[in-house]
């Protein structure tokens, strides 16, 4: 059993804060005084919130789907807290739920006798948590808890959630999981079945692409020999050509050798004469520059400074004549001066003429001196022309002769250029071209077969654990082991919601929970509902009063939970009720209270919500929840 002690909670939803004993309390009222806005009286003081602490501390989210942030105090905004201490067995364990704490942020905690035992994230906490209590959000919603919420309840809810909360009660949620696990194992071979045949198709296909391959490798082997043999044969042909013309052309070049005319290439050497007369050329020239030619200007020099003092002497004497100073010494010069003057001056005139002649007589003979050196050269040079043009026509008569003899030798070179290209044709390299192995070849295609055949066995084999799976699946379906136990718990069911149907609504209403229905066709569905007989109105849940639905609700809520109860391991000492009288008359609530009263033996604290002031005399024990100013506390 699980046995619920202590919640406690800090900024929780309108709550700043508040601690609920939870074990041994009885059948407990909870209302509430709004006095923040009193036209609500006592709705909107947080008498669900009071509760619904429970559940979030449980499952992280309230019965109406609350969670996150939405569960902080929206005045503090921070700081949230829900606190739960519960007993299994001899351990005690606690739950710490918070959001937007200072120190632990929104983490999720699990203890164990003061032991911290926190997963590693919030998930594996709460899937922890969900170990230890043992019935699902949907489960507790129907069962635990009554009358909030957003799940629909128990006799609306579909097929399929009224299973998923009987087989989470009766834990043959277990053999859904197993049916599961056939499945995927089912799956699994038939995937390894499916693979099997692919590799059986690409095996088959890389057969067929062997035996394609190696009769291509063979048909080109036959080709490409063939191609040598003939290629062979066009080369000996050509080879023995090539040989014959080769014959040809060594005789042809030999022939033009003979031909060929002897030409001497010897350098040409200039005679004696020649060099004579360059020796002589050179002495004269250096005699003609070095010693006539400078010694003739310099006597023509010197006869034109005397020609030039002739001419001014005899200026001198035209201007004596007509001059009354002396033009040689500027003083007055009278006629005796004149004369005298006149007398020197003839006298100069004279002696210079006659040096003019001697030097003319000397510049003479070196003109002849020179002419007669200059005639030599041009001699000396007309032999040494002579000797060049000797020299030029003997090399022009050999260059005439190479020119001819290269003619020949070109020839030569073109004949062997000729036969040069008379080349044998290369044979292709073929020794990339193997044989195909026949045998080999044979091998490898039983070797393939062989894997055939074995993944062919490996599929049979398969087929058999498949239908092992398959029948696993069939056991653990609805029609199979969860159908049984179905089946074994409906009676249970009908015997205590007809129970406690008899004391809501006295022997007019009864119902009956049924796993099988009948469609159309009369054929029995696999299908779990509630059918309604009532005598005195609607055949089926829709069709009866709200009152009538809210009787068979709390029925069905009261049968589901005695089978939890039944269920020693998840079996709780807590029940919460909210606004469980809505739509009831007087002795509808009477009844009711009759109930919960009874249902003290076997659940030992039962909260309950209403805003109904006409019951509050029925509880023994009451806890108020005051609003003010937005803020919710507990008093009493």
């Amino acid at each position: 059993m699980v046995r619920f002690k202590k919640v406690e909670m800090q900024n929780f939803m309108a709550i700043k804060e508040a601690a609920l004993e939870l074990d041994n309390r009885g059948l407990i009222l909870i209302e509430g005084e709004n006095k923040t806005n009193e036209s609500f009286h006592s709705n909107g003081a947080s008498k669900s919130s009071l509760v619904s602490s429970i559940t979030y501390a449980l499952y992280g989210k309230t019965e109406k789907g609350l969670k996150a942030d939405d569960v902080v105090n929206n005045k503090i905004g921070k700081n949230t807290y829900v606190k739960l201490y519960f007993d299994i067995g001899e351990d005690h364990y606690h739950i710490e739920r918070y959001r937007k704490d200072k120190d632990n942020k929104n983490k999720v905690k699990l203890f164990l006798n003061d032991k911290d035992i926190t997963g590693s994230t919030n998930d594996v906490t709460d899937k922890q948590i969900q170990e230890l209590f043992g019935i699902d959000f949907n489960t507790y919603l129907n069962s635990i808890i009554y009358g909030q919420g957003d799940i629909p309840m128990f006799s609306q809810a579909t097929d399929k959630g009224k299973k998923e909360i009987l087989e989470s009660i009766t834990k043959t949620d277990i053999y859904k999981e197993a049916q599961e696990v056939a499945k995927e194992k089912y799956k699994e071979v038939e995937e390894k079945q499916n693979n099997l045949e692919q590799e059986i198709e690409k095996v088959g296909y890389k057969k067929e692409l062997t035996e394609q391959q190696f009769q291509k490798d063979l048909a080109q082997y036959q080709e490409v020999k063939k191609k040598q043999e003939e290629e062979q044969k066009y080369i000996e042909e050509q080879t023995n050509i090539i040989t014959q013309e080769r014959q040809r052309y060594s005789e042809a070049i030999e022939k033009v050798k003979e031909q060929i005319p002897k030409v001497h290439t010897e350098e040409y050497i200039f005679t004696d004469q020649y060099n004579f007369c360059s020796e002589g050329i050179d002495k004269l020239n250096k005699a003609l520059k070095e010693t006539l030619e400078p010694e003739q200007d310099d006597l023509m020099e010197h006869q034109r400074a005397i020609h030039f003092n002739t001419v001014m002497t005899k200026d001198n004497l035209e201007k004596l004549d007509t001059s009354d100073t002396c033009p040689v010494c500027g003083s007055p010069i009278d006629n005796s001066h004149k004369i005298k003057e006149q007398e020197k001056m003839n006298e100069t005139i004279s002696n210079q003429e006659k040096q003019e002649e001697e030097l003319q007589k000397q510049i003479n003979q070196y003109t002849k001196k020179i002419l007669t050196v200059k005639d030599k050269i041009d001699e000396l040079r007309q032999l040494q022309i002579q000797e060049e043009q000797q020299k030029e026509q003997l090399e022009k008569e050999n260059r005439e002769k190479l020119q001819n003899q290269q003619q020949y030798y070109d020839k030569i070179s073109q004949l062997e250029r000729e036969m040069n290209q008379l080349q044998v044709p290369q044979a292709n390299d073929y020794s990339y071209i193997k044989e195909p192995n026949q045998e080999e070849h044979q091998k490898e295609l039983k070797e393939l077969e062989k894997t055939i055949d074995n993944y062919k066995e490996d599929i049979v084999q398969l087929e058999s654990k498949k239908q092992r799976y398959n029948q696993a699946v069939n056991a653990f379906s609805n029609k199979g082991i969860r159908s049984v136990v179905l089946d074994f718990i409906t009676p249970f069911l009908n015997e205590k919601a007809n129970e406690y149907l008899q004391t809501l609504s006295g022997s007019g209403i009864e119902i009956e929970f049924q796993t099988q229905v009948e469609n159309a066709k009369g054929e029995l569905k696999d299908k779990f509902d509630v059918i309604v007989n009532n005598s005195k109105g609607g055949s089926s849940y829709k069709s009866n009063s709200a009152g009538e639905q809210k009787r068979i609700d709390i029925a069905i809520s009261f049968a589901i939970q005695d089978l939890i109860m039944s269920k020693e391991e998840i079996s709780t000492n807590i029940a919460l009720y909210d606004e469980v009288f809505d739509g009831l008359d007087a002795i509808g609530c009477e009844n009711v209270i009759k109930l919960l009263k009874d249902r003290l033996n076997i659940v030992l604290t039962i909260f309950v919500i209403t805003h109904n002031e006409n019951l509050k005399s029925l509880f023994d024990n009451t806890i108020k929840v005051i609003k003010e100013d937005g803020i919710s506390r507990l008093e009493g």
